[in-house]
């Protein structure tokens, strides 16, 4: 069984050496829960022996089934699959926000959401590997932003003269 992150998108490419270029693989993924039909379509040829299907798993800690099979209706590959991690609602439309202001409170919700175990330092999917900043990093970028934002919008002290 492969773990994935619950509501991101995930690919997985896997060889089938039976499988020529121009055949019509059609996989269908299965919700274990309670085996209903959760997405179906066509693979996508990747290179020599390689094919790749691409889904985003909605429910926490459900157990997705994959099966590929030919022309023929032959199984030819299966999977399972576990979305992992924490849900989290994303918004219809992401913008990104690329100011020190911005940026300083995107880097202040990763810091949060760290803080509450919601992150995953590092983590390996089919031989790919994803690492995110430290926290050490992250509290230097956050420092880092701060100093910017106090020069862009003047200093947060008062001087008074006698």
């Amino acid at each position: 069984m492969i773990r994935i992150p619950v509501n991101r998108a995930f690919s997985d490419s896997f060889p089938l050496p039976m499988a020529a270029e121009v055949d019509v693989l059609v996989y269908t993924i299965y919700k274990q829960s309670d085996d209903t039909v959760f997405a179906t379509g066509n693979l996508t040829f990747s290179a020599g022996i390689h094919w790749k299907v691409t889904f985003t798993p909605t429910t926490l800690n459900e157990q997705y089934f994959i099966e590929v099979v030919d022309a023929a209706g032959d199984v030819i590959y299966s999977q399972t699959y576990e979305a992992v991690g924490r849900t989290v609602e994303v918004p219809s439309s992401t913008t990104l926000d690329t100011t020190a202001a911005g940026m300083l409170a995107a880097v202040n919700t990763a810091i949060a959401s760290n803080l509450a175990g919601g992150a995953v330092q590092s983590y390996s999917i089919a031989g790919r590997n994803v690492q995110r900043m430290s926290l050490t990093e992250l509290y230097a970028l956050r420092d880092k932003l701060q100093r910017e934002v106090n020069i862009a919008y003047g200093p947060r002290r008062n001087y008074a003269g006698f």
